[in-house]
């Protein structure tokens, strides 16, 4: 009891410790020809069409990829304000347009290129949140390069654990 009446103890919506289903799927041998050991699909408890097989949906439909929402806010702002940041807490925001982060994200793709990366290789990006991180990710994806998040809230041993597991042989700091 508080000072406020009785508190009432908020629920997740389902039950935290499992928050995916497999997805059954019909057997088709054609399919079938590299199965390996005990992987499936899972599907989030919390959208209720992928028990259905419908998984995605989209705000318009020539927008699809993460490619393709970053370029389309660049057209529907007119090159707006895109990413913004201030030095302090007290100063004003500085902020670079579409074009300009466009250019930059693709500059830094082509140098991951040019590093020797390739298309589906897997690019983790160990960073604060920031503009350099979307400028990042929006680099491999100019150049299919798979992004693969890495936090420093995990710890050292998941971040160790994540990139072991993914064997990705690039890191960006």
């Amino acid at each position: 009891m508080s000072c406020c009446g009785q508190i009432t103890t908020i629920r997740p919506p389902i039950e935290m410790s499992s928050q995916s289903d497999v997805l059954k799927l019909r057997y088709d041998p054609r399919l079938d020809i590299h199965r390996r050991g005990p992987d499936h699909i899972h599907v989030s408890k919390f959208y209720k069409e992928a028990k259905n097989g419908k998984f995605i949906s989209y705000i318009t439909e020539n927008v699809r990829t993460l490619y393709q929402t970053f370029r389309e806010g660049a057209y529907s702002s007119n090159n707006g304000p895109c990413l913004g940041w201030r030095e302090t807490l007290t100063s004003p925001y500085q902020w670079i347009n579409y074009d300009e982060a466009l250019l930059r994200a693709k500059n830094f793709g082509a140098g991951m290129i040019a590093l020797g990366a390739r298309p589906k290789q897997l690019i983790g990006i160990y960073s604060q949140n920031r503009p350099e991180w979307i400028l990042y990710e929006q680099g491999c994806y100019s150049f299919s390069l798979v992004v693969v998040p890495l936090y420093d809230t995990l710890g050292p041993e998941a971040c160790a654990f994540i990139m072991r597991q993914t064997e990705m042989s690039l890191v960006v700091v």
